[in-house]
């Protein structure tokens, strides 16, 4: 270390009502290898935070005197935060750390030992990873797959936006402040300013900055495409400023520049300026970007990785004021845009979403974007044959919205069959000379990363050839199977997947010796009682010609109960894994991919060899849109169990993308233990309560226990203040022991740290433990709900529901989901109140008629639920037959 430094870094961290977040990120500082104490300094700003983030900074700031400074200002926003803590520094390196952000714990000991590797190098770089309500890799992750140089002059595809996952010589910065008048992208600003002068940078593959994507959507990068300045300020103040900055200081626009405003104005395209602004500022908007689109060479804006074919295009009418097929030609097989040569490949004019075969034949059905292709003009050919496309309006699509209010796609449904037993044949696409890429969506049979997958059925070979674009039906011979193998274990080999190539074989032998299907069935990995083991009790029963199997964590409390009945998998034994890769039917109330990919990141080298159909049973009746979550591009299921024709109808309406093949009306096969424990256990003189979790009030998870830690603000909330004044409610409480009633207060799992904030009394029972919901449905009278799905199933036993929605404007923008085709106020099996004093009145009402439903609610449970008996079971294994 450079003996002028105190520190090897200094951290600054902005601080602005974070108290959620604050500890965790201050945490996985102290925790950094490299040694906290004797090698890191921590700038915490306090930008006038009025929650108690200040009392978590003293905190802190106590307990590391020596090397934590705390540092109080009036609210500035985050540029005034980190300009201010820069007068504290005393660290040979400077980082900018976000308040909810966190760093690996060996980061900082990484980009050491860079440095001193490479003496002379003054920034460097580290890879973005999301977690939270987000997980996975940041889009230009591609430039961290090996350390190296970046020298901005001749690698122009490594733009650097985030000054926060960057480490930053203390000299390097002198002389450079953000720009408090910014509020979006000043980090972009401030750290190109200095990369025009170093004109090099390094990028480090192992480091890690996690980046958090907030439940609540709550951060600023979350919510700014709201914001006026992020249309007509940013734009002007960064992007068009770093342009001529290098203009000045190269005498030109370098590519490195044009390729990060490409970068940027690609995730622009799909935000409709008109959402934001009015007619005046949407015009100056536009005008900006097609300026800054002046500045970028075309090849410079083909070239952006991360985008496709389709923003490309838009970008350069766009910038030319052409219509798209005015820019487009071919001439000799070859397509050209403005007179570039694009790469066929990266065309994705044609999208496959589902395959299946049925009765010799293979279905496809995808979509066909018109905006490039004309219709009329396509042809499907199987060896030099035409074969018919039916084509059919898509009920929803993607035809996305640009910043300029016009449609990205224009797609149309197609439908294509053909027979599989008339010889070896050939399926492509055909554009006027060029044959198309065919683009297999992610929950498709040819959604593989192996350049040889293959798909068997009965006596064919299938598979996707990527050079000659083309899906090639072959005899299945024993051959041409062993050649196929032997490619893919070559290719593994290869790469270093030794392991992978072994099961690929073992999957081989095994299914040779199969003798009965095999059925794994499960709910959660840790817990049971739902549609999986409900389905599996009536399988182990009436049905021993399948070997049937439920999965579940051994450490699970109803693992001893379920292996009573029937043959139970610990989810991480072997004999789970190797059944696995040779079962027939995976059926499952849960769709997380640790349900169908148990091998993680290598399933996807294996999945070609797996014959086994993926049957959801789902958790509850689904009545919000969850289609950003259950689509077919992102999950692969291949029969969806549903209970009422509204529920099936609009998993056809939304954007799901299941057709009728998959989407199926049996109901749920909890319903019949429902019906049948009904009978049995009377209802008692008692009020079930049971509301949703908010996600805005979601605390940290104790990495030890894997549970949610207290949180000393809950009680502030609204969602507190309201349950807590209904349990303790002079006029309930007195209606209760009128009546002869008490409450069965059943909170949601997230609530169960924070139980000792409610206040108690002799009428109220709070169930703390996990909760027995069958049970508690029978033998309630009533139910007081807000959104949670489990009204459907006490509805199912027509009993009356009441509606408590006091935050429905606020409820959905802090979900992960859309408000869908239930309406309670016209299809609810009860009441809706939106007030506390309605919601009492209510209760007492339907308490003083001795809990007996209105014909009203009656009525419309009847006609909610298609089937109201006690056979779901045997319907849903009716449909599975039939996949």
């Amino acid at each position: 270390m450079n003996n002028k430094h105190k520190y090897k870094f200094s951290v600054i961290i902005p601080v602005y009502n974070v108290e959620d977040y604050l500890e965790e990120t201050i945490k996985s500082l102290i925790n950094q290898s490299i040694g906290f104490k004797e090698n890191i300094q921590l700038i915490l700003v306090n930008d006038g935070s009025f929650d108690k983030s200040s009392d978590i900074c003293l905190k802190y700031r106590d307990l590391y005197p020596n090397n934590i400074v705390y540092i109080e200002k009036e609210n500035g926003g985050v540029s005034s935060a980190r300009n201010k803590g820069l007068e504290f520094t005393k660290g040979e390196f400077i980082n900018f750390l976000d308040s909810d952000d966190l760093w690996d714990n060996k980061s900082f000991e990484e980009v050491y030992k860079a440095y001193k590797r490479h003496p002379d190098i003054s920034l460097f770089s580290c890879k973005m990873c999301f977690f939270d309500a987000k997980k996975g890799n940041h889009p230009l992750n591609y430039k961290y797959r090996i350390d190296k140089i970046i020298n901005i002059l001749t690698d122009f595809t490594f733009p650097q936006l985030s000054s926060s996952s960057i480490f930053i010589r203390k000299d390097a910065i002198e002389g450079h402040f953000y720009d408090e008048t910014i509020k979006y992208s000043e980090d972009n600003k401030f750290i190109n300013e200095i990369i025009f002068e170093q004109q090099k940078y390094m990028v480090l593959s192992k480091p890690i900055y996690y980046y958090r994507r907030r439940f609540s959507k709550t951060s600023a990068i979350q919510s700014q495409t709201q914001s006026e300045d992020w249309f007509n300020v940013t734009p002007k103040k960064v992007y068009e400023y770093l342009f001529k900055l290098s203009e000045k200081k190269f005498g030109k626009a370098i590519e490195y520049i044009q390729y990060l405003v490409s970068y940027e104005l690609n995730w622009r395209i799909n935000i409709p300026a008109k959402n934001v602004l009015d007619e005046k500022q949407e015009k100056s908007y536009l005008k900006i970007i097609k300026k800054l689109l002046n500045y970028i060479d075309d090849e410079i804006i083909l070239s952006t990785k991360n985008s496709n074919f389709a923003k490309k295009s838009f970008l350069l009418s766009y910038k030319y004021s052409k219509k798209i097929d005015e820019l487009i030609k071919i001439s000799k097989n070859t397509m050209f845009i403005n007179n570039n040569k694009i790469d066929v490949n990266e065309l994705e004019f044609v999208t496959i979403d589902r395959t299946y075969f049925k009765d010799d034949h293979i279905y496809l059905y995808g979509k066909l974007d018109t905006k490039y292709i004309s219709r009329d003009k396509l042809k499907v050919m199987t060896d030099n044959h035409k074969i018919n496309v039916d084509y059919y309006e898509l009920t929803n699509d993607d035809n996305e919205p640009t910043f300029n209010g016009k449609l990205l796609h224009n797609y149309i449904g197609i439908h294509i069959c053909t027979n599989l037993f008339s010889g070896r044949k050939n399926l492509m696409f055909k554009y006027k000379n060029i044959t198309l890429p065919i683009v297999f969506k992610r929950s498709n049979l040819f959604f593989e990363r192996l350049p040889n997958s293959y798909r068997r059925y009965r006596r064919k070979l299938i598979t996707y050839d990527k050079k000659t674009r083309a899906l090639i039906f072959d005899k299945g011979s024993i051959f041409k199977r062993c050649k196929y193998e032997l490619r893919n274990d070559i290719y593994l080999i290869k790469n270093n997947k030794y392991k992978v190539a072994l099961i690929r074989l073992f999957i081989c032998v095994l299914s040779v010796f199969k003798r009965k299907k095999i059925m794994l069935i499960s709910d959660r990995i840790n817990k049971a009682d739902d549609n999986g083991e409900h389905f599996f009790k009536f399988m182990c029963k009436n049905h021993p010609e399948y070997k049937v199997y439920f999965v579940l964590s051994k450490k699970s409390v109803d693992y001893p109960r379920l292996s009573k009945i029937g043959k139970v998998l610990d989810n991480n034994s072997k004999k789970y894994k190797i059944l696995f890769q040779i079962s027939d039917y995976i059926v499952s109330s849960q769709a997380e991919e640790y349900i169908t990919k148990v091998l993680g990141a290598n399933n996807s080298y294996v999945q070609d060899k797996y014959a086994f159909k993926f049957v959801f049973l789902q958790h509850g009746i689904i009545k919000d849109d969850l289609s950003p979550w259950l689509n077919i591009n992102t999950k692969r299921i291949d029969m969806f169990v549903t209970s009422s024709v509204q529920e099936y109808q609009s998993l056809l309406a939304y954007k799901y993308y299941y057709g009728e093949n998959i989407v199926k009306l049996t109901g749920l096969p909890r319903y019949d233990s429902l019906i049948k424990k009904s009978k049995i256990i009377k209802p008692q003189k008692q009020i079930m309560i049971s509301f949703t979790w908010r996600n805005t009030l979601a605390s940290d998870i104790d990495k030890a226990t894997g549970k949610r830690a207290y949180n000393a603000d809950f009680k502030n909330s609204e969602y507190y203040k309201n349950i807590n004044t209904l349990l303790n409610d002079e006029k309930i409480l007195s209606a209760l022991e009128n009546y002869g009633y008490k409450i069965r207060f059943c909170p949601h799992p997230n609530v169960l740290p924070q139980l000792k904030d409610f206040k108690e009394n002799k009428f109220v029972e709070i169930e703390r433990k996990d909760i027995n919901y069958q049970k508690e449905f029978c033998e309630n009278s009533l139910m007081i709900t807000d959104y949670s799905s489990v009204f459907f199933d006490f509805g199912y036993l027509r009993k009356p529901v009441i509606y408590f929605q006091y935050d429905k404007e606020e409820f959905f923008s802090g979900q992960l989901y859309n408000e869908g085709y239930f309406d309670y106020e016209n299809m609810g099996f009860g009441p809706v109140c939106y007030n506390l004093n309605d919601l009492i009145e209510n209760i007492i009402n339907v308490i003083e008629k001795d809990c007996k439903n209105d014909d009203k609610y009656l009525n419309r449970i009847d006609n909610f639920f298609k089937f109201h008996d006690d056979k779901n079971c045997e319907r849903v294994l009716n449909e599975i037959e039939k996949i």
